[in-house]
């Protein structure tokens, strides 16, 4: 069976004490992962622009190219985690600040994207059309 960060998200909400505890633990796990992950993947996109401020109009350093091509693909496994499964199951392992980061990620996300919000109070307070 294919494992994906959904899957391993919504195993923190067994009802077990001991599979909770050792849910929660390998959750807590996929957290620091992704952490570490997006720390990473700060750093160097600030190299890239680092070296590219060096570097202009001289030929491409190789490193830097690869450097790209890492920081691109990590890129897009980080887009690929849904910030507002992050946030719920954050709030379910009492991990709070970290939910409400990520709930405000979500709702910057869906905000720059233009998504309508589908919040009860944002339906009865939109004009009706």
């Amino acid at each position: 069976e294919k494992y994906t960060i959904t899957k391993v998200f919504s195993s923190a909400s067994v009802a077990s004490e001991e599979t909770g505890e050792m849910a929660t633990s390998i959750t807590q796990t996929v957290f620091a992962l992704i952490d570490s992950l997006s720390r990473w993947h700060e750093s160097a996109k600030m190299r890239i622009r680092k070296f590219g401020a060096r570097l202009k109009g001289d030929p491409v350093d190789p490193q830097v190219s690869r450097l790209k091509k890492q920081e691109a693909s990590v890129g897009a496994f980080l887009a690929k985690i849904p910030r507002k499964v992050v946030a719920e199951t954050s709030y379910r392992c009492a991990a709070y600040d970290r939910a409400l980061l990520y709930l405000e990620t979500a709702v910057r996300d869906r905000w720059a994207t233009g998504e309508p919000s589908t919040a009860p109070d944002a339906e009865r307070a939109a004009p009706a059309a």
